[in-house]
């Protein structure tokens, strides 16, 4: 009879152990357009790494393409000017495009369990001189 309780408690602490090492599942590096799509605050740096300013985004589905979403407000241009870019899991590029007379192209992810994006452009406001900048967006 004693044997059968020590094989019995023991069964139940393996099964407890086990239980309680079981989490759920994630799937890392995966992101769909929803995860892109809201509010966010920006801050953007030069190549020195000093802040240059800091605004909100508003990030919307694009109306024609899955693959597609629409950057509001992208780099402090003023609400209404979109920017346009390609969403894959988690990077996002846009290509090439002009934004309220200012030249825009870059790329980026999004990361930190889908809470943040940093991006990666230069813009060119009709001077001639282009200006690389690195952003970090957090969604609000």
């Amino acid at each position: 009879m004693i044997k059968n309780r020590s094989s019995f408690i023991l069964t139940c602490l393996g099964l407890m152990l086990l239980l309680g090492s079981c989490r759920k599942d994630t799937i890392p590096d995966v992101a769909t357009r929803e995860d892109y799509l809201g509010v966010w605050q920006c801050n953007e740096y030069d190549l020195n790494h000093q802040l240059i300013a800091t605004f909100q985004i508003e990030i919307i589905s694009h109306p024609d393409f899955f693959d597609k979403i629409l950057i509001d407000n992208f780099n402090q241009l003023g609400q209404g000017f979109q920017l346009e870019a390609v969403i894959n899991n988690t990077s996002i590029d846009f290509p090439q495009q002009i934004l309220s007379s200012t030249t825009v192209s870059g790329h980026g992810f999004i990361t930190d369990q889908l809470q943040a994006i940093e991006l990666q452009y230069s813009v060119e406001d009709g001077t001639g001189y282009a200006e690389n900048v690195d952003a970090n967006c957090s969604k609000l």
